[in-house]
């Protein structure tokens, strides 16, 4: 099963769900497609689309899945990470009424030259990345977040 996440975001990510939808009828995804659209409004007679999860129905549907394609956004990245999935992350555009401007691009950027995730930017580049989903050793996520705990805790104590 492939989870499809556009986050919550206020504007819509129509963009991401065309792509994973012509994907799914062309035959390259053949596997049953999830997405969470958030406010995206969308009609699909091949994906399942709801739009909100609660955080169990969201963390469950994340564990069930094979792979994750999702917006650039942080914290949609970290709990993919944190599950172990491999993720596919296209960044939400400015240009496009995305979001407010094109930060997602440096995020994603950023996780996939460090090994964690594939970036696309297209329903081309998509397409590849998913013909390659299956070979792609993703780096292990490491949380850092003791260590900032305690150094917190050091400075708190002086």
């Amino acid at each position: 099963m492939l989870f499809v996440i556009l986050g919550t975001q206020d504007k819509p990510f129509t963009r991401l769900i065309q792509c994973v939808d012509a994907l799914k009828q062309q035959g390259v995804i053949r596997d049953e497609v999830i997405v969470q659209s958030g406010t995206t409004r969308y009609d699909s007679e091949v994906l399942r689309i709801i739009p909100f999860m609660d955080m169990q129905q969201f963390n469950d549907t994340i564990n069930v899945a094979d792979y994750v394609i999702a917006h650039g956004g942080v914290g949609t990245i970290m709990t993919c990470l944190n599950h172990h999935k491999k993720v596919i992350a296209l960044p939400r555009l400015g240009q496009y009424g995305e979001h407010e401007n094109d930060h997602q691009c440096q995020i994603v950027e950023s996780f996939a030259s460090s090994g964690y995730l594939l970036q696309c930017h297209d329903e081309v580049s998509m397409k590849q990345c998913i013909e390659t989903i299956d070979s792609f050793k993703p780096k292990q996520w490491v949380s850092n977040k003791q260590a900032l705990i305690d150094d917190i805790i050091k400075e708190l104590q002086l």
